[in-house]
């Protein structure tokens, strides 16, 4: 996994988690990625090897480690400076049941008119539309703070890897995967199946979220917390931590509460939105990572 970003992070993640042994290849001062909240997370089940590309051992330690790998995930376009280790690294497997497979997680993939763009979710989100065909509270366009593209990209990264190392016994050549934030934002948008952007957007009073537990809300210190629980075990271990369950059994009766995730009535909602938000006031952000994590 070399410098791949979230999506190439997330993709690592989930081969790890079958049980892949991923190596992240970071730079001298470690991957920026460390530095966000997602690094617990996307780094679990992985060890990390430090590169230094202007370092002629390094480059060499690089080379040796992509010789031994099957599959490398990166950020580099074809033609691309950095690519010269992974080619020829490529091309040395390329008659082998081993050879690489070479996961290329780009921004805007080979539209040449957006090459010079950073592959940033936000901005690929406003391209693709992704910030109009959402339901937001206000007129105009969502700033959206889950990182769709980078997400979806590492997802459909390791179908492509997958399918490479089926077909790589029946063809005994390197294969390289193609992705983009682009390909994955349209991936899962509606708007590839529309004439062009919607101009009759749903609107939504509760600007926080639109379910309990898939929401934003207020610690004691000021600081916020998003939750995303998007399954219904998610849900209860939630309720079980925050400690209201004797509120939230009653609403379970309700034919509104559904399996919890996403609550259909108000009755449901608004007392388990209010329960949520009043017992996260009672304590620092810091405090509540920690009971949740």
């Amino acid at each position: 996994e070399w410098e791949a970003g979230i999506a190439g992070a997330v993709a690592g993640m989930i081969l790890a988690e079958g049980g892949a042994h991923v190596t992240v290849i970071e730079p001298p001062g470690g991957s920026w990625i460390r530095s966000t909240q997602w690094w617990p997370v996307l780094s679990r089940g992985k060890s990390s090897r430090i590169i230094d590309p202007n370092s002629q051992t390094s480059l060499q330690d690089l080379d040796g480690l992509l010789h031994s790998s099957e599959v490398a995930i990166h950020a580099y376009r074809r033609g691309a400076a950095p690519l010269t280790i992974l080619e020829a690294a490529t091309d040395a497997q390329s008659n082998d049941d081993s050879s690489l497979i070479s996961c290329a997680i780009t921004g805007f993939g080979d539209m040449d008119s957006f090459a010079d763009l950073p592959a940033r979710d936000l901005l690929v989100s406003a391209i693709t539309g992704r910030c109009s065909d959402q339901v937001g509270w206000e007129e105009g366009p969502c700033y959206l703070t889950h990182l769709v593209p980078s997400v979806v990209a590492g997802l459909i990264s390791v179908q492509g890897i997958m399918a490479g190392l089926m077909m790589r016994p029946r063809t005994h050549r390197a294969q390289r995967v193609d992705t983009s934030l682009v390909a994955a934002a349209l991936a899962v948008s509606e708007l590839v199946e529309l004439d062009g952007l919607t101009s009759a957007r749903e609107l939504d009073r509760r600007p926080q979220g639109s379910a309990p537990l898939y929401s934003l809300y207020k610690c004691a210190d000021g600081e916020w917390l998003q939750f995303g629980c998007l399954h219904a075990g998610f849900v209860d271990r939630a309720i079980d931590v925050l400690g209201i369950s004797p509120v939230i059994t009653p609403l379970r009766a309700l034919p509104g509460w559904g399996d919890g995730v996403v609550p259909t009535t108000d009755d449901v909602r608004d007392p388990f939105r209010a329960a949520v938000s009043e017992v996260l006031l009672a304590q620092p952000r810091d405090f509540w990572i920690s009971e949740l994590s």
